[in-house]
């Protein structure tokens, strides 16, 4: 904050303003979090009058005093920017609302408030957000030493809720991309009852040949071989058959009588009335049925997308509450360690 700042009102909780220079450690603002936004109290933790750089910017036709460390959020950018920074046509939030920078002018030194708000690390002064600055007690002349290499427990900050929202846009995206394939080969004939007809189809045809082949055989269960004499005939095969065929050994009569013939025939041919040609044509028959019967009644249907929980999700508290178990440190802080002389 700078030029005629100390006079400048910052708003404090409950709706009130205060001049800046009277502000103390303990006062609680009502101001805007540094990432999300969102609307909060939080508590000055530091504050003291300096000198410092001053610049008069020019917001939207109306002056601006603040000190050229000052930092303003930029909603078209969507960071914080510094007062040196800011480029004519960049949106400047306000509390509620926001300004246009048109252009700043030097003013050289003069007082300015540094203060530290804590959690938010913002303010609202004369209605301009913005990022806070200071911390510790005014610095003596002092040794500049090399800052220190950072603790290893390094609080960051986490991805922001805009990546959450492009990849449950991009999920929604892979979604309806395969909604429309399924609706081509819908449209192309391939629907789940149609493979289901055509798979019955394919294996109708199957127990027809098979069928077909057991019925003109001699003997049921085997193929028919022709006839190598007359059309139609066995005697030609069976005399090949029989002539490469093992004679059995003559048996007692008792022995025939116990392997009873008649008895094993039957058993055979019972099973082949349930596992045999006729069973499985039927089976088919059935089955193709069943298919077309099936496939006159669908209907396309596709599940719904259901949206990631996390993608709207509100990362911020969480890691306020990690900061609580963490070594307070920003990344990136290249601010010089300071040794007192003396």
């Amino acid at each position: 904050m700078g030029g005629r700042i100390p006079e400048m009102k910052v708003l404090l909780a409950g709706g009130v303003s205060k001049p800046a220079g009277e502000l103390k450690v303990g006062d609680r603002v009502d101001t805007l979090h540094q990432h999300s936004l969102n609307r909060q109290e939080a508590e000055i933790t530091y504050v003291r009058v300096i000198e410092s750089p001053l610049l008069d910017l020019t917001l939207s036709g109306k002056t601006f005093s603040c000190s050229e460390e000052d930092a303003f959020y930029s909603s078209n950018n969507k960071k914080w920017i510094k007062a040196t920074d800011l480029v004519i046509g960049d949106k400047i939030s306000k509390f509620e609302g926001e300004l246009e920078f048109q252009g700043s002018e030097k003013l050289g030194k003069g007082k300015s408030v540094e203060l530290t708000v804590d959690g938010p690390h913002t303010y609202v002064c004369d209605g301009v957000l913005l990022h806070n600055k200071g911390g510790g007690s005014p610095p003596p002349p002092t040794i500049i030493m090399p800052p220190p290499p950072p603790p290893p427990q390094i609080v960051t900050d986490v991805t922001p809720q805009e990546s959450y929202r492009d990849a449950a846009g991009y999920l929604k995206r892979l979604d309806d991309r395969e909604r429309a394939i399924e609706e081509r080969r819908w449209d192309a004939g391939q629907t789940p009852g149609n493979v289901r007809s055509s798979h019955a189809a394919i294996n109708l045809r199957d127990a027809e040949l098979a069928s077909n082949l057991d019925q003109s055989s001699s003997f049921p269960g085997t193929p028919g071989f022709g006839s190598q004499t007359q059309p139609g005939g066995m005697a030609g095969t069976s005399a090949v058959i029989n002539a490469l065929t093992a004679k059995p050994s003559a048996g007692s009569q008792s022995r025939q009588i116990r392997l009873r013939p008649d008895a094993i025939g039957s058993i055979a041919a019972q099973g082949s009335a349930v596992t045999g040609p006729e069973a499985r044509l039927a089976a088919a028959q059935k089955a193709y049925w069943l298919a077309n019967r099936a496939k006159e009644t669908e209907q396309f249907s596709y599940p719904e997308f259901q949206e990631p929980e996390w993608a709207d999700r509100d990362w911020y508290p969480i890691v306020d509450k990690w900061k609580e178990r963490s070594d307070k440190v920003e990344v990136g802080d290249d601010t010089p360690r300071q040794i007192p002389v003396g």
